[in-house]
């Protein structure tokens, strides 16, 4: 026998000897008293439990819960955001959750392209389409010195920002908006990549603005040095006439500094665009900063669709049969502002591409000019063919009454490329020898469609043309 069982045989040899059955029924008659001592504490316990359950139940009913407000205010949205503009510029967000769930972004750019270089605000407010999709339906972007904000290429700036989208990464805490820059939290590393050209390395670029072909402002300076010793390593840089000829197409899309920049970014060919080319005052940037912009050419194809054009008919897009690769570039004299002074190019912008239309022959444009002309005559029909609501009262004859008998009209300008817009000059024959003149131009709509857009001169009318013509050039 082991130590454990001679243990547990003693136990059992000296505990005293219990009755089980007389103690079964001392149990089974003491029951029902300990029944009643449990019923005595557990009914008031059960009965207030049972009242916070109903009080619950009616403050749910009264005042219904709305997880998403709770969801917004707890969203990782919320807080100060930083990004680099393509620019160069530093923007900073803030997004604030009001207690009824509504998302407020305010955006603060400190160099703002599209302000010619002034500060700008965008606020906006959103909603969450997710717990990680923030939208901004209808941002608006002012300039602070008060001047309107312009898109540098493609539709207007308001329809460019419609339903801006902030995407929030959870792995890499940032966000990513539908410009595709990334915004990471205020003291956070900025994840925005330096918007470095094709074929130049980071170093090469110079903190906000960036720099080339030199890389600081001491290179600058030493480059200016030399250029006035007459290092022809560094007097190409001179150009005493950009500025003088900001209006000269041809001299700016020439420009050597220009010209040589964008073959370090491998474009064999490319032309400079109108509509944008400027001169922008920047304290950053020590003076004027000079911005073209160009389009690139693929390499030894004509244009399909505008051959015959004098300037771009040579010039085949590059993303397609109508979409062009696009950028701005930014020229500025940091070391001296004088003729003298050398360029740099201090930044670019890569654009939305721009798109060229197939435009109307002279033979479909004049056929929808005159049926719009020949509609006003007889009195009825012409809104259809325009752009917006007209002048009712010299739509159909002139300010006295009198209706038109004839019309005439000639061709002044287009089709313009890219869009196809042409310009007429018309004039609108009445009885007694009233005569309307007007500029009637062709564009094309939104939708696509092709529409007219009369710009009326207002009476009196008289046999004489009125001096004031009104043309609407575009490009």
């Amino acid at each position: 026998m082991t130590i454990d069982e001679r243990i547990s045989s003693e136990l059992r040899r000296h505990a005293p000897k219990v009755d089980e059955q007389a103690a079964w029924e001392r149990f089974q008659s003491a029951a029902p008293e300990r029944h009643r001592v449990w019923t005595r504490r557990l009914v008031p316990v059960a009965a207030a439990v049972l009242g916070v359950v109903l009080f619950g139940l009616v403050l749910v009913l009264t005042f219904p819960w709305d997880p998403a407000p709770v969801a917004a205010q707890q969203s990782p949205f919320r807080g100060v955001w930083v990004t680099t503009d393509s620019d160069g510029s530093t923007v900073t967000m803030t997004v604030e959750v009001s207690s009824d769930g509504v998302i407020e972004i305010t955006a603060l750019d400190d160099y703002a392209s599209v302000c010619s270089g002034a500060a700008s605000t965008m606020t906006g407010s959103g909603r969450l389409e997710s717990e990680t999709e923030l939208v901004i339906p209808t941002p608006v972007l002012t300039c602070d010195d008060g001047s309107e904000p312009q898109a540098l290429s493609g539709p207007p700036l308001a329809e460019q920002l419609l339903d801006l989208t902030f995407v929030f990464g959870n792995e890499t805490e940032t966000l990513t908006d539908s410009f595709g820059s990334v915004w990471a939290r205020e003291g956070a590393e900025d994840p925005s990549p330096e918007p470095t050209p094709t074929g130049l390395e980071p170093t090469e670029m110079l903190g906000m603005a960036g720099m080339w072909p030199q890389s600081s402002l001491e290179e600058v300076q030493k480059a200016q040095e030399l250029a006035d010793a007459g290092d022809p390593e560094y007097t190409w840089q001179v150009d005493p006439n950009l500025v003088e000829n900001l209006d000269s197409e041809e001299y700016l899309g020439t420009a050597e500094i220009f010209s040589r920049f964008l073959e370090e970014l491998g474009w064999e060919d490319s032309v400079r665009i109108p509509g944008i080319a400027g001169e922008i005052t920047s304290s950053e940037l020590n003076g004027t900063v000079i911005e073209v912009t160009f389009i690139r050419c693929a390499p030894g194809k004509p244009n399909a669709t505008w051959p015959d054009h004098p300037r771009f008919g040579g010039c085949a897009p590059t993303i397609d049969e109508f979409h062009y690769e696009t950028l701005s570039v930014f020229a500025s004299q940091p070391a001296r502002l004088d003729p003298s002074g050398i360029w740099v190019v201090n930044w670019w912008a890569e654009n939305p591409p721009t798109e060229q239309v197939v435009p109307l022959t002279e033979t479909e444009a004049t056929a929808l000019l005159e049926a719009f002309l020949q509609a006003r005559i007889d009195g009825e029909g012409a809104e259809q063919y325009l752009a917006d609501a007209p002048d009712a009262e010299l739509l159909y004859a002139t300010s006295t009454g009198a209706p038109y008998e004839r019309y005439e009209y000639q061709l002044v300008a287009g089709p313009e490329w890219p869009n196809g817009y042409m310009d007429f000059e018309v004039q609108m024959f009445a009885e007694g020898g009233q005569i309307l003149e007007q500029a009637v131009d062709l564009s094309r709509n939104e939708a696509g469609d092709w529409v007219l857009g009369p710009h009326f001169h207002g009476g009196p009318e008289s046999g004489e043309p009125l001096p004031d013509r009104l043309w609407h050039l575009r490009w």
